[in-house]
């Protein structure tokens, strides 16, 4: 990839990143499912006692028969990792329902500030996911969104 590419992908040069020093103790790149912090199981747990498995949404709901009223937006995000293992692009696109017709996409590329853990893929993804979510124009906002590593509904 030539310079030229990078800078479009927002890729910049070692020698052009400012160097920032960690605000943790621990070497975040030399954590395994072995090692992972703590905080990190910690807060697995706590939000592991906030699912919802049952029907709590107020603007749509699926009936006994399986038909689904009230949905209007559904929208998927998911991150792809570039080669270099520090970057990533991340991607939502939010659909009308039942049609599906593309109501409104955006990417952007970020920096991983978080290693791959086995177990723990959320919390390399979910903050981008997040903001990404977040800055969706009013108009366009989901009511349902799907995620790659989520296992469970999410409202």
């Amino acid at each position: 990839m030539d310079a030229k590419q990078k800078r479009a992908l927002g890729i910049r040069d070692k020698s052009a990143r400012p160097k920032v020093e960690p605000a943790h103790k621990f070497d975040l790149w030399s954590i395994d499912d072995d090692s992972a912090p703590a905080e990190w199981i910690e807060e697995q747990k706590r939000l592991a006692k906030c699912c919802v498995s049952q029907d709590r949404m107020d603007s749509w709901s699926v009936r006994k028969s399986g038909r689904i009223e009230g949905l209007e937006r559904v929208a998927g995000v998911d991150a792809s990792f570039f080669p270099d293992g520090v970057h990533a692009v991340v991607a939502v696109a939010v659909l009308s329902f039942p049609k599906l017709e593309l109501v409104y996409q955006h990417c952007v590329t970020m920096r991983l500030t978080v290693p791959y853990v086995p177990g723990f893929l959320a919390f390399r993804e979910a903050p981008a996911c997040a903001a990404l979510l977040a800055s969706l124009p009013e108009d366009v906002k989901p009511q349902a969104v799907f995620v790659s590593w989520c296992l469970k509904w999410m409202t």
